[in-house]
């Protein structure tokens, strides 16, 4: 037939499709319960929807044979009635009609609290770790202070040994320099005192020798100035005092005879005029005398008092003549 070669509507989804009958003998539909959460307690609505069944239309009765047609579905069937929204929990209401609010749902805390427990087990056995590491810290720092305080000890005690041991070098170097150049003074000594002797000699000679002997001046002053040279070479001074200049016993002498008489008393125990000089080695820690310089002193002495003649002092005037007095030519 013809009718079962159409195509068959489909019909819309949803739970209201089967509330809407596809054919006129349908019965009108139903009111749908609305679909609920297992986790929330199926309330009913408040105020429930009425759902109001659409008129279709009558029937048309066929006057000959056709071919059954499939009957259209009407729009209430092609369009199903939406269902009324509702809420995931409604709100129940009391016998004074007043909306009661739902008891609210307490979450199960178990696991967490458990898992928490368990970060807090780990966490203590951390910290617990990291005690013992800063103890084994401490315990390592202690030695350490305890080794720099030990250090501190011996480098003190080594700086003082140190001082003590550079005082003692130096004592010893100079001493030996001391002794090095008393060795060396010991052993030029006897030399350069015989080269100043010499010296002495000679300006004695000049002294002596008459002026009109111009060759032996010449020769003694050229021996004068090598021996001279000598000595300066070997940091020997030579030493010529002032006249008028105080004596100084370690460094002047003179001999009983070299002495001038004075009466001026302020020129006690000074030189008159220097008659060879003298000669010091300057080249050790203190000056050596090697040869001492030959002087002439002033000797002060005193005035002699007039002598006295029977006739009164010498230098008294003659008492004049008088009338009475005899003369002296008689």
């Amino acid at each position: 037939m013809l009718g079962s070669k159409l195509p068959q509507p489909v019909p819309p989804d949803g739970p209201q499709a089967s509330a809407v009958p596809a054919t006129a003998d349908a019965q009108p539909a139903l009111p749908v319960s609305p679909v609920v959460s297992e986790t929330a307690p199926a309330i009913p609505p408040a105020q429930p929807t009425e759902t109001v069944a659409t008129p279709q239309p009558a029937p048309v009765e066929p006057t000959e044979p056709t071919p059954e047609r499939e009957p259209e579905p009407s729009e209430s069937a092609a369009e199903p009635t939406e269902a009324p929204v509702q809420s995931e929990i409604p709100a129940p209401s009391g016998e004074s009609g007043v909306p009661v609010s739902p008891a609210p749902t307490v979450p199960d805390w178990t696991d967490r609290f458990d898992g928490l427990d368990g970060r807090l087990a780990d966490a203590d056995a951390r910290l617990d770790a990291f005690d013992a590491r800063f103890e084994a810290l401490g315990k390592r720092l202690d030695g350490l202070r305890e080794s720099l305080d030990g250090l501190s000890e011996a480098f003190s005690k080594r700086s003082q040994y140190d001082e003590a041991k550079e005082k003692v070098i130096d004592r010893q170097h100079a001493e030996l320099n001391k002794l090095r150049d008393g060795l060396t003074l010991d052993l030029r000594e006897p030399v350069l005192q015989d080269i100043a002797s010499a010296l002495a000699k000679i300006n004695t000679m000049k002294g002596e020798l008459p002026e009109d002997d111009a060759e032996a001046q010449s020769m003694l002053e050229d021996i004068d100035y090598m021996l001279g040279a000598i000595l300066d070479d070997y940091d020997v001074a030579r030493v010529d005092s002032e006249p008028g200049s105080r004596y100084n016993a370690a460094r002047q002498r003179f001999l009983p005879k070299d002495v001038e008489t004075t009466d001026d008393p302020a020129k006690a125990r000074t030189i008159a005029r220097s008659k060879a000089p003298g000669y010091v080695y300057e080249a050790g820690e203190r000056p050596r005398v090697l040869l001492k310089e030959q002087v002439v002193m002033y000797k002060v002495v005193k005035p002699a008092p007039p002598a006295e003649t029977p006739d009164g002092p010498a230098d008294a005037p003659a008492a004049p003549e008088t009338p009475d007095t005899p003369s002296s030519i008689g």
